[in-house]
């Protein structure tokens, strides 16, 4: 779900359509749906396994919105409780790849499905340039470098410093792809999502003079904000303000970042985005699942599985049934 809530987010301008999305047990997100009705709402449901526990019960509390023409199930085909419950109902069912895992999962049917219903054009995220472009391929492999060399050197916490709220779900989503993919065998990094510049005020200080063993991706946009600032408050020191758009204030406070770790040694690589479509999106996902991939290899994790997570799955399921 954090790959759409990424395109969402990302695209939010072209989408037309309102979308809700149900990624926790949490009172908030269900009086959310409140309004809803049946005759304008289409329902996605999604579990590979199709035994998620929290999937289920959010599934069980908007049953009040669901008839059989308006909900789309996406799990493997096999004995699980929700393709069951499906079959026995008659609801449509779109099968998940059982050999694709949640997180590497947007160019499946998982992303892709919900991407053409709310308007998208599905095609143009899919671009393999980073397989034959010779430039791009150098830029990912340059990246990968970066990372486990610094890994190597100590270096064990990445933070996605974003400066624009509309890569904010983004970020998450490669947090998720950091943690569960190379999160083994006492490895892997620490993946942290921090909000600029927000967060100068609470944790710059930390990471300007604090322990020192982070690597960050600063991730900026282009876009103009349209909003601009009033010379109402402005200090006489602050006049140039006066009517700045608020990107060119932000964009100032990243170029400032960038020049204080420069010369404070803190290492840094910086993604900045000149448009927002499927394309832009698309290499960004790519680019991302094929680096992982290949700082995995370095780690000697493998990055397609989390058998971890199932420990805290089994004791759950000892506690409550």
């Amino acid at each position: 779900i954090l790959g759409l809530k990424a395109i969402d987010s990302f695209l939010k301008l072209k989408i037309k359509k309102k979308v809700f999305f149900l990624d926790n047990l949490d009172e908030k997100l269900h009086l959310s749906l409140s309004k809803l009705n049946q005759n304008n709402t289409c329902i996605i449901t999604i579990s590979k396994s199709g035994n998620t526990l929290e999937t289920i019960l959010n599934f069980n509390y908007i049953k009040k919105l669901i008839n059989n023409n308006n909900l789309i199930i996406i799990c493997e085909k096999k004995n699980n409780l929700i393709y069951n419950l499906a079959k026995k109902h008659k609801v449509q069912v779109v099968e998940h790849n059982q050999k694709i895992g949640g997180r590497f999962s947007i160019f499946s049917e998982v992303g892709m499905l919900p991407s053409a219903i709310i308007g998208l054009e599905i095609n143009n995220f899919k671009n393999n340039r980073f397989f034959y472009d010779n430039k791009y391929k150098n830029i990912l492999i340059k990246s990968v470098a970066f990372l486990t060399t610094l890994y190597n050197f100590g270096y064990k916490n990445h933070i996605s410093l974003n400066y624009h709220s509309d890569l904010i779900d983004l970020c998450y989503w490669h947090q998720q792809l950091l943690g569960e993919s190379l999160g083994k065998n006492r490895k892997g990094f620490m993946p942290i999502v921090s909000l600029a510049p927000r967060d100068h005020h609470s944790l710059m200080q930390l990471y300007l003079d604090g322990p020192g063993n982070e690597v960050f991706t600063i991730l900026s946009n282009k876009k103009k904000s349209k909003i601009k600032s009033s010379n109402f408050f402005l200090p006489k020191e602050f006049s140039k303000l006066k009517k700045k758009n608020y990107n060119f204030i932000i964009e100032a406070q990243c170029l400032a970042a960038k020049r204080v770790f420069t010369k404070k040694n803190i290492p840094f690589r910086s993604i900045v985005i000149n448009k927002q479509t499927e394309k832009e999106i698309g290499e960004l996902f790519i680019f991302f699942i094929m680096e992982t991939i290949l700082i995995s290899k370095f780690m000697k994790v493998n990055p397609f599985d989390q058998p971890a997570v199932e420990q805290i799955k089994k004791e759950t399921k000892k506690i409550i049934l």
